[in-house]
C-alpha cells in the first residue's frame, strides 16, 4: 500500500526530531531543492542548495549545533500538489547551552504525492538577535 503525503511528511518530520538524516534522506528525490529565505550574511546556511546531497549536508550542520527540544508540526495543511505548515521550534545550542525559539514556515512542493522541494521562511529578526547574543550559532 502506498504511503499518503500526510505519512511521508510525518515519516519526514520524525527523523528531523530524532536527527536521523539516514532514515529522512530515504523520501528525497536525488533533484531535491530545499531554500532557506535567510540573509547569508546574517547565516550562511541561508539560500538555495540544489540536490539531496547538498541539502543533507546543510542539515547535518544543523543537526550538529542543536538539540530540537520543540518542532511543532500538529498543523500541517496537505493540497494536492503542496504542503505547508507554521512551525513552532525552541532549540538549544550544544556548545552553549542557549535556547533559541521562533517560528518558521515550511512550504512543500509536490509531485506524485512525493516532496521534491522545500522552501522556508524565518523570523529574521529573532534570528538576528540570537546570532548577535551567541556570535557563531546559526539556527536555521
Amino acid at each position: 500500500m502506498a504511503k499518503t503525503v500526510r505519512a511521508i511528511l510525518g515519516d519526514i518530520y520524525d527523523a528531523w526530531r530524532a536527527q536521523n538524516l539516514d532514515w529522512l534522506a530515504t523520501y528525497l528525490p536525488d533533484d531535491f531543492c530545499h531554500v532557506i529565505h535567510i540573509p547569508v550574511d546574517l547565516n550562511p546556511m541561508g539560500g538555495a542548495r540544489r540536490g539531496k546531497k547538498e541539502a543533507l549536508e546543510r542539515l547535518q550542520l544543523i543537526v550538529q549545533q542543536f538539540d530540537f527540544v520543540v518542532f511543532d508540526t500538529s498543523e500541517l495543511l496537505i493540497d494536492k500538489n503542496r504542503a505547508a505548515v507554521e512551525v513552532p521550534i525552541h532549540y538549544r545550542h550544544r556548545q552553549t547551552g542557549a535556547p533559541f525559539e521562533s517560528t518558521k514556515a515550511n512550504f512543500w512542493t509536490l509531485e506524485d504525492g512525493w516532496p521534491v522541494k522545500l522552501t522556508e521562511y524565518h523570523d529574521i529578526a529573532r534570528m538576528q538577535a540570537f546570532v548577535t547574543a551567541h556570535a557563531g550559532a546559526h539556527p536555521a
